[in-house]
């Protein structure tokens, strides 16, 4: 009698022992977990969060994640890689047509769209003005034969049919276009494989989609003199963008100057800082920049908002931005 109820014990204990597996095998399969990869574009680090369950298609969606972003940042690099770049095309010899990847070809033309769009403030063709003001860089600025020297006409980018592009000129920078660019395809790919759930951080752009425990995603927005939280935006499905005068910034003859060209003036943009919210993803970096370029709301649309610190301390807010904030 004693066997049989010690059998009937073990037995039982065995049974709760497998439910208990069952139970946290389940628990485990169906709870959300971050999956996360780091990786490098357009010169800063980009780190991309899936949150998802399904860890196995998560890592090979994010393998190929990279493949995209690697692929793009090749071909926008202004550094040799033995393919036709922008490396490439922008040391072609003079009137030299050529045929190049139709996906570089997409992002020049788009490019060149944002010429009028922003009212010349996206200009794609700055390399050498970039170039010289980087010359100068902490050991004075450029003088004004040698600013009204620097060809910056957008009308030298001369795209032809079938993916050809003609070196008239120019000399293209695609930083300020090719992230939200190339991130937009990303977001794509990621919403055609059924992963919404997602964050995407690099150099001031966050990229936000649904949120994993339908929440909303927290951002901290410093203060003015940087030394504290000031806000905290609150935001699902959006990109929030920051811009400041503070990268590779200098002072020559008591005045600052950063890296922030503006094209229409040929010197640094004149705002200290900038924070968009927008559900563009595409146009975000483009508008970002016009933005602070223009400190004008009229790149904003839709349900857009904005904040501008500007050199004299004050503080602009577009209508919709507080909406915007925890």
């Amino acid at each position: 009698m004693k066997n049989k109820i010690g059998y009937i014990v073990s037995l039982i204990l065995l049974i709760i022992f497998f439910i208990w597996m069952f139970n946290d095998y389940n628990i485990k399969k169906n709870s959300i977990q971050e999956i996360e990869k780091t990786l490098t574009f357009n010169n800063e680090e980009l780190v991309i969060r899936l949150y998802s369950n399904k860890l196995k298609e998560a890592k090979k969606v994010l393998n190929e994640v990279e493949k995209i972003y690697k692929e793009y940042n090749d071909l926008i690099t202004n550094e040799e890689k033995n393919i036709e770049n922008i490396y490439y095309l922008n040391n072609l010899p003079l009137t030299t047509t050529t045929l190049i990847d139709s996906k570089l070809y997409e992002l020049i033309k788009y490019g060149v769209q944002l010429y009028d769009l922003t009212d010349g403030y996206i200009n794609i063709n700055t390399g050498y003005l970039n170039k010289l003001w980087n010359s100068y860089y902490n050991k004075g600025v450029p003088s004004e034969t040698e600013l009204k020297n620097v060809n910056t006409n957008i009308k030298n980018v001369v795209l032809l049919d079938n993916n050809t592009i003609k070196q008239n000129g120019f000399n293209i920078d695609l930083s300020y276009i090719a992230v939200s660019y190339v991130t937009d395809i990303v977001v794509t790919y990621l919403k055609e494989n059924n992963f919404y759930e997602y964050l995407i951080n690099t150099g001031g752009f966050t990229f936000t989609g649904n949120h994993y425990n339908n929440n909303n995603y927290k951002i901290g927005l410093l203060s003015a003199d940087d030394t504290s939280i000031s806000d905290i935006i609150s935001v699902t499905n959006k990109v929030v963008v920051t811009i400041d005068n503070k990268k590779d910034s200098y002072t020559y003859n008591n005045i600052n100057y950063h890296s922030i060209i503006d094209p229409k003036t040929l010197y640094p943009a004149k705002s200290k800082s900038l924070i968009l919210v927008t559900s563009n993803i595409k146009y975000s970096s483009a508008q970002a920049y016009a933005l602070f370029m223009s400190e004008n709301k009229k790149y904003l649309t839709n349900d857009d908002a904005c904040m501008w610190y500007k050199i004299d301390k004050s503080i602009i807010k577009s209508d919709l931005f507080s909406s915007y904030l925890e």
